[in-house]
């Protein structure tokens, strides 16, 4: 992952997040079960398809 790194600043390119970091963070256990910090943060399971689709009724109707 690093060599992917220092190939693409060497062409005048940067990752937001580096290759190497990213790997680094998803083999580790760095990540919440969302049903532990949705009370917390206040927040509810979406449909997201649903949600996209009415978006784009409203962006349609103007």
């Amino acid at each position: 992952m690093e060599k992917i790194d220092a190939e693409t600043l060497a062409h005048g390119k940067e990752h937001g997040i580096h290759i190497a970091d990213t790997a680094e963070t998803q083999n580790r256990d760095a990540y919440l079960d969302p049903q532990d910090t949705m009370p917390v943060l206040g927040y509810k399971e979406a449909d997201v398809r649903a949600e996209m689709i009415e978006t784009l009724k409203k962006c349609i109707e103007g």
